[in-house]
């Protein structure tokens, strides 16, 4: 959970979403930029939008606004899969004081927690990727992470990203 706090947050920028597949139609790789803006992204669920100026270079990327009325948010992409041995899953991320956008980074505090999860069923989720106050990066720039999908070579699956 979030703690709730007076301050409006920007918590999650995603960018450049991107699954080395070989399956189907991929990769998979989401950039956002050519998605309308205050939208989820086609076929992914959940209340998290894309917006302008909000991802890498001022690109579009994908928003979760959390602030003392809105404590949580969170997007579900569509089935991708099957995957292999060798899927990656790379995302860059910040966090950001919406009322001095962007020029303020924010820290997190106990209990501020962004979930990378993972789900062979759409039902059960696995936490994949963890970014709390112990590992978080306090800065405007984006930071680029990658998580390694090897045990979950030859399943379909959905990721949840919950703020």
């Amino acid at each position: 959970h979030i703690i709730m706090r007076v301050k409006n947050l920007l918590p999650l920028l995603l960018t450049l979403f991107t699954l080395s597949l070989s399956a189907q139609t991929y990769p998979f790789a989401e950039g956002f930029e050519g998605l309308p803006n205050s939208q989820p992204p086609a076929g992914w669920g959940g209340g998290m939008k894309v917006q302008s100026y909000h991802g890498l270079n001022d690109m579009k990327g994908l928003v979760a606004r959390l602030s003392s009325a809105v404590t949580e948010d969170s997007t579900i992409t569509p089935l991708i899969g099957p995957l292999t041995s060798t899927s990656t899953l790379s995302f860059s991320y910040r966090i950001i004081d919406q009322n001095i956008y962007p020029s303020t980074p924010s820290n997190l505090d106990a209990g501020d927690t962004i979930k990378v999860m993972l789900s062979t069923d759409n039902v059960n989720y696995n936490t994949v990727f963890l970014i709390n106050m112990d590992n978080h990066n306090t800065s405007f720039n984006f930071v680029k992470k990658k998580v390694i999908l090897s045990q979950y070579a030859g399943s379909n699956v959905t990721f949840k990203i919950h703020c």
